[in-house]
C-alpha cells in the first residue's frame, strides 16, 4: 500500500476517531444499561450531532451525490422531501416517543414498538432490526470501501475490513456512549469536507452562473425543477419522500438517541441543531453533485456513485483528499456503528426476552460485526438501492406500529403483526410493479399498515400495564 499525503491524513483522522472512542469507553460503566443507552445521560448537542451523523450516512456522500450527478437540480426535491419528513418527526413525534420510551424504561427500540402488543411483536421487531440493519450497515461499509478504492486503489475487501476493525475497536468497548462521542468528531469532519469540496467545485466551474450555463449545454433536463421520472407529478413525488423521511421513527439506529437523551427539553434543542446542520449539508451536497457533473462529464458512463471521491482527487491536494476520504469513512462508520449496537441489543435482549449481562451484549456486537462484514464482501454494491430498501422495510413495518401505539394505543399481537406484514408486502409489491416513479414505495406500505391497525381492536389498559411491567428492564 502506497503511503503518501492522502493516506497519511486519512490514517491520522481514523486514529483521531479511535482515540475519541477510547476516551468515551473510559467513562463507560460495566452495565447493560450504560452500554445500550449511556445511562440516559446524553445532552442535546451530542444527541443532535450523533443523530445527524447517523442519518447522513455513506448514502449522503456516495449514493445521494451519484443521484444528484445523474438527475440534476431536480434531485433537490428528494433531499427537501426527506428533510421535511425528518423535521416533522423531530417536531411532532420525537417528544412523545421519548416520553413513551422513558415511561417504559426501554433500552431497545423493539421494546417501545411492542409495548402493550405482546412479546411476539417484540421478537418480530427484533428479527427485522437484525436483518435489515445488518444489510444497511453492510451498505455503509461498501460506501466507505468504494471511496477508498477510487482514491487509493486499495481493494474493496481492505476498505470493508478497515471499517469493521474500527467499529470493533470502540463500539465493543464503550457501547452507545462511544458511538455518540465518535459521531460528534466524525460529524465535524463530514460537514467540513462537504462544504470545502462544494465550494472548490463551484469555483472551479467558474461560479454559479457558469455552472448553470454548462449544465444547460450538457443536458437542459439537468436544470429542470420538475422531478425526473415522477410519473405521478411533482406533488406526489415530494409527498412520497416526506413520508419516507417520517419513516425515521421506524429506524432503531436513529431512535436509540431518544432512549439515551437526558430529558424532554433536550429533544427540542437537539432538533434545532440537527435541522441547521441538515440545511447546510443539503446545499453543499447539491453543489458537489452538480459541479461533478460539469467537471467529470465522462463519469456517467461508469459509476456516478464515484463522483465525490473522484472530484476530490481531481481538485484537492493530497492531504485534503485524505480528509475527504476520512469524511466518507466517518459517514459510513457513524451509521454502521449504531446499527451494529442496535442489532446486538435486539439479538441478545429482544430475541431472548431477557436482560443479558453486558458481556453477552458485547459478544452479540462481535457476531453482528462479522455478519455485517460478510454481507459487505458478498452482496451487490449499489449503495443507494441497499439503503433505500432497508430504510423502507423498517419504515413500513416498525414505524406505523409504534406511531399508532403512541397516539391511539397498542393493538393485539395479531393485528400488529398483520400490519407489519401488510406494510412490507405492499411496499415490495409496489416496487415490483414499477410504480415507485409515481409515488414512493413507503407511502402505500405505511397507509395500508395504518388501515390494518385502525381496523383492529385496542388492547385494554390493564393488559398494557401488565405488558409494560413484563417488558420493563431492571
Amino acid at each position: 500500500m502506497l503511503v503518501n499525503a492522502t493516506t497519511t491524513a486519512f490514517g491520522l483522522l481514523l486514529v483521531l476517531f479511535a482515540v475519541v472512542g477510547a476516551a468515551a469507553a473510559r467513562h463507560a460503566k460495566a452495565t447493560t444499561r450504560d452500554y445500550l443507552v449511556a445511562g440516559r445521560s446524553v445532552g442535546p448537542w451530542l444527541t443532535a450531532v450523533s443523530a445527524w451523523a447517523t442519518a447522513h450516512s455513506g448514502f449522503g456522500f456516495i449514493g445521494q451525490i451519484g443521484f444528484i450527478y445523474t438527475t440534476g437540480i431536480s434531485a433537490l426535491w428528494l433531499t427537501v422531501g426527506w428533510f421535511f419528513g425528518d423535521y416533522l418527526a423531530w417536531r411532532l413525534a420525537f417528544p412523545r416517543l421519548r416520553a413513551r420510551a422513558a415511561g417504559l424504561d426501554a433500552q431497545t427500540w423493539p421494546q417501545v414498538v411492542a409495548a402493550g402488543s405482546g412479546r411476539v411483536v417484540r421478537v418480530a421487531a427484533a428479527v427485522l432490526t437484525v436483518v435489515m440493519l445488518a444489510t444497511y450497515a453492510a451498505a455503509q461499509l461498501q460506501a466507505g470501501a468504494k471511496a477508498m478504492h477510487t482514491v487509493t486503489g486499495w481493494t474493496y475487501e481492505v476498505g470493508v475490513g478497515i471499517g469493521a476493525l474500527l467499529i470493533v475497536g470502540y463500539s465493543a468497548a464503550g457501547g452507545v456512549r462511544a458511538t455518540i462521542w465518535t459521531d460528534a468528531a466524525q460529524s465535524a469532519v463530514m460537514l467540513t469536507a462537504m462544504l470545502i469540496l462544494g465550494w472548490v467545485g463551484v469555483v472551479e466551474c467558474g461560479g454559479i452562473d457558469s455552472l448553470i450555463d454548462t449544465l444547460a449545454r450538457i443536458d437542459p433536463a439537468l436544470l429542470s425543477v420538475s422531478p425526473r421520472g415522477a410519473a405521478g407529478g411533482p406533488v406526489l413525488f415530494v409527498l412520497g419522500w416526506i413520508i419516507a423521511g417520517l419513516g425515521v421513527i421506524g429506524q432503531p439506529h436513529v431512535m436509540v438517541r431518544l432512549l439515551s437523551v437526558r430529558g424532554d427539553r433536550d429533544v427540542t434543542i437537539a432538533r434545532r441543531i440537527n435541522v441547521s446542520m441538515s440545511l447546510v449539508f443539503t446545499v453543499a451536497s447539491l453543489a458537489v453533485g452538480l459541479s461533478a457533473r460539469v467537471l467529470l462529464p465522462d463519469l456517467g458512463a461508469g459509476d456516478p456513485e464515484q463522483a465525490l471521491p473522484v472530484l476530490a482527487g481531481t481538485l484537492l491536494p493530497g492531504a485534503m483528499v485524505g480528509a475527504v476520504l476520512a469524511a466518507i469513512f466517518a459517514a459510513s462508520i457513524s451509521t454502521a456503528d449504531s446499527q451494529v449496537l442496535v442489532s446486538a441489543a435486539a439479538l441478545t435482549t429482544d430475541l431472548t426476552l431477557r436482560q443479558p449481562r453486558v458481556r453477552v451484549v458485547k459478544i452479540g456486537t462481535l457476531l453482528v460485526i462479522v455478519l455485517m462484514t460478510t454481507l459487505a464482501w458478498w452482496q451487490p454494491s449499489n449503495v443507494f438501492g441497499l439503503v433505500v430498501t432497508s430504510w423502507s422495510v423498517l419504515a413500513v413495518s416498525l414505524g406505523p406500529v409504534v406511531f399508532f401505539a403512541t397516539w391511539r394505543g397498542p393493538t393485539s399481537s395479531v393485528v400488529s403483526l398483520g400490519a407489519m406484514l401488510v406494510g412490507i408486502v405492499s411496499m415490495l409489491g409496489w416496487r415490483a410493479l414499477g410504480w415507485g416513479s409515481a409515488l414512493h414505495e413507503v407511502v402505500p406500505g405505511v397507509l395500508l399498515a395504518i388501515v390494518v391497525l385502525q381496523m383492529g381492536p385496542r388492547v385494554d389498559t390493564r393488559r398494557v400495564r401488565a405488558n409494560r411491567t413484563a417488558d420493563r428492564q431492571p
